[in-house]
């Protein structure tokens, strides 16, 4: 993923996350910024197979950019992203 400006294909949110130190780039393929968005894995592909927006939680493919409709909310894995992200927010 390179860095450039990345948005949701829904909300157009801005999906580049904050500026990665100088002295840590080289750790992150010489990227300058993190990414927000959040890969998802499934049974089809070995490696992130959808992205998901983390403001409106829309899923779309990773190759064809086309919103996933049948994954959204309903999927396990968001029920699991939620309770992390519980599990991290009570102990901030």
């Amino acid at each position: 993923m390179s860095d450039i400006e990345i948005t949701c294909p829904h909300c157009n949110a801005g999906l580049r996350g904050n500026k990665i130190p100088e002295n840590d780039r080289e750790f992150f393929g010489g990227k300058e910024y993190f990414s927000r968005l959040i890969g998802i894995e499934d049974d089809s592909y070995d490696g992130v197979s959808y992205w998901c927006c983390p403001e409106c939680w829309t899923v779309w493919d990773r190759f064809t950019g086309k919103i996933n409709t049948t994954i959204q909310h309903t999927d396990k894995w968001f029920t699991a992203y939620q309770k992390a992200e519980q599990c991290k927010d009570s102990t901030e």
